[in-house]
């Protein structure tokens, strides 16, 4: 409770329904076959996904980034730090209303701030992102004051809590493989990469350092520790969204995500 702000934040909605847009491999297709199911629903974007052609085109209302690496300085690896600088830029040249949501953290940091600061359309949110254990009862009261959320090792965590928070009736996950189990190797050096495979590499991708705050090159123990915590809180998750009464459907095909209905779009 120490480690929350209890300051308010103002979540607004539009519509009753929503669309979550992981950055999976799957995303890309979802979006070529079935784009027309996005009409007359509110959007929510994270990480990366201005780095992409259809953050122009499809102008989600919501932005989600929670991860360090987007705004905390000084960092350390280059292609991150090229990959950020571009999205905040094109966050920047946004013409339509924006939610941003990022970690109170993120605060403190202004070179991002400096990016953005002059779009009037940019909403800034700093939302808690502190994990929330215990009863069940001492839990939900949390969630619904925003205090935290289930341990937040994956972005459709945050993500599907402001959506809850907002009293969206049907929320639907769409790019959200999560195969990153597939993915893991260990080089010759002990160091364990992940192919961390995203809809807009249009140059393919390849294994890479997994980046966690206390490791610059996490080992696998960490790796595998971050993937099932963030599975584990989808459950926790789905069990506060029936308290809700909000349905949660994952569409997106093969996902590795076991805690929620599937509910897939004809291709």
């Amino acid at each position: 409770m120490f480690f929350s702000s209890w300051k308010k934040n103002r979540f607004t909605a539009s519509a009753t329904e929503v669309v979550i847009l992981g950055n999976g491999p799957s995303l890309a297709s979802m979006l070529e076959n079935n784009s027309h199911f996005l009409s007359e629903k509110e959007l929510i974007a994270v990480n990366y996904f201005a780095l992409s052609d259809v953050f122009f085109s499809l102008k989600p209302r919501h932005y989600v980034l929670i991860d360090f690496a987007f705004y905390h300085e000084p960092f350390d690896d280059n292609e991150t730090l090229a990959k950020r600088k571009t999205m905040w830029e094109n966050i920047a040249r946004a013409n339509w209303e924006i939610h941003l949501y990022l970690p109170h953290s993120a605060k403190k940091h202004t070179r991002w701030q400096q990016i953005i600061g002059n779009n009037k359309h940019v909403d800034v949110h700093y939302i808690n992102v502190t994990a929330i254990e215990g009863y069940s009862c001492f839990r939900h009261w949390c969630y619904k004051k925003m205090l935290g959320m289930p341990r937040p090792h994956n972005v459709i965590v945050p993500a599907l809590m402001i959506a809850l928070k907002m009293q969206f009736k049907k929320i639907y996950l769409w790019g959200v493989d999560h195969s990153w189990l597939s993915q893991i190797s260990v080089d010759d050096n002990n160091r364990a990469l992940v192919n961390n495979r995203h809809f807009y590499d249009t140059n393919g991708s390849k294994p890479s350092r997994f980046i966690v705050k206390t490791h610059a090159s996490a080992p696998l123990h960490v790796i595998l520790y971050t993937m099932m915590t963030a599975f584990e809180s989808y459950f926790i998750i789905a069990e506060y969204a029936r308290k809700c009464q909000s349905l949660i459907l994952n569409q997106t095909r093969g996902s590795m995500i076991d805690a929620f209905e599937r509910d897939y779009l004809s291709e």
